[in-house]
C-alpha cells in the first residue's frame, strides 16, 4: 500500500470511529437500544471493507 492509500484508509477509519462514539447505545431507562446489534454488525462490515481495501 502506498502512503496516500494508508492515509485515506486511516481517515475512513477515523470517521467510522467518530460515528461509533456518537452513537447512542442506551435508551432513557439505561437499557441497550434494541437495534444495537445491527449497528455493531454494520460497523464490523465497514472495518472489514477498509481492511480488505
Amino acid at each position: 500500500m502506498d502512503e496516500k492509500t494508508v492515509i485515506h484508509n486511516s481517515y475512513k477509519l477515523a470517521v467510522i470511529m467518530r460515528d461509533i462514539l456518537n452513537t447512542t447505545i442506551l435508551d432513557e431507562q439505561g437499557e441497550l437500544i434494541p437495534h444495537i446489534h445491527s449497528v455493531i454488525t454494520a460497523n464490523k462490515k465497514k472495518f472489514t471493507t477498509i481492511q480488505e481495501g
